[in-house]
């Protein structure tokens, strides 16, 4: 081991090997951090683990051979070697925080929110329209003995109207869709929603009033047209009831009729006499017949 540096630590067939002025690393396993050279506070952990590692610092490879040349990243076992994980400590314990999330190579994450990490910020605006495309499923995961029910969309359907919101494998396949985004676009079509039934709801009230008022004004008109009439039904009631005295008769009545504005018509006709006092015409008795058309 060519080390010209202190503070490192090698156990194993050429572990460190490569390394000249690195210093702070821990290699433990055959081959581990072989081929770092000038890279500090480097640890591998096993056999061949930080093999690749040449000047990155601060790395922790597990089981990993490394990227070479990167820093400040902590790699734990081998993609299509390792392909499970079990992590104590996490399940069943409560605590406060982001949503963890996975990206297409493996490496853990949070989705950020604060301004400072994002650019060309703009409202979403129509962008959320196809979520009432997408078709909510419930299934079964093949590799769940138990079966259990559940529930979510199907990625290969999503790709048709959101591509943007799948998550690839390095195979190239679709494997996931980033259910986290669908919350801020429900939400836009929500506020949408609200905007509308709140122009509805206004638009309705406004028509509330209109027709309020209108149903005053032809109650108003109405009242009038009423008023009016109750009038002429009692000036021909009384009318009528002259008319029916023994003087006066047929012409005392017409006289009568003639000032009024309404089209009246008064027709008469012989007829044999029914009360005790008929009225005369040519000494013949007759009877008056009245057809009243009021105009409302």
């Amino acid at each position: 081991m060519k080390n010209t540096s202190s503070l490192n630590t090698a156990i194993g067939g050429n572990a460190l090997l490569g390394t000249t002025t690195g210093a702070s690393n821990t290699a433990v396993g055959f081959d581990a951090l072989f081929s770092n050279t000038t890279g500090v506070r480097n640890i591998g952990l096993g056999t061949f683990a930080g093999f690749k590692l040449t000047t990155g610092s601060n790395n922790i490879d597990i089981g990993n051979m490394g990227v070479a040349a990167e820093s400040n990243t902590i790699r734990i076992g081998t993609r299509g070697v390792q392909t499970k994980t079990f992590i104590a400590g996490i399940s069943g314990v409560t605590l406060t925080g982001a949503d963890v999330v996975v990206s297409s190579t493996g490496q853990l994450g949070m989705v950020m929110s604060s301004a400072r990490y994002k650019r060309d910020i703009h409202d979403m605006g129509a962008q959320s329209s196809g979520l009432m495309k997408l078709r909510p499923v419930s299934f079964r995961y093949k590799s769940d003995p138990a079966g259990t029910p559940q529930y979510g969309l199907v990625a290969e359907e999503v790709a048709k109207i959101y591509p943007e919101l799948l998550v690839y494998g390095p195979d190239g396949k679709v494997q996931t869709v980033r259910y986290s985004m669908l919350s801020a676009m429900l939400l836009n079509e929500l506020q949408k929603q609200t905007a509308e039934l709140n122009r509805l709801s206004a638009q309705m009230d406004e028509q509330k009033i209109v027709n309020e008022r209108r149903m005053a004004e032809l109650s108003a008109r109405q009242g009038a047209q009423i008023a009016r009439l109750s009038t002429q039904v009692a000036s021909l009631k009384a009318m009528f009831e002259q008319a029916m005295a023994p003087k006066g008769g047929a012409r005392s009545l017409a006289a009568r009729l003639r000032p009024l504005r309404e089209p009246i018509q008064v027709q008469m006709f012989h007829a044999k006499a029914r009360q005790n006092r008929p009225l005369q015409h040519g000494g013949k008795p007759f009877w008056l017949k009245t057809e009243l058309k009021l105009s409302v």
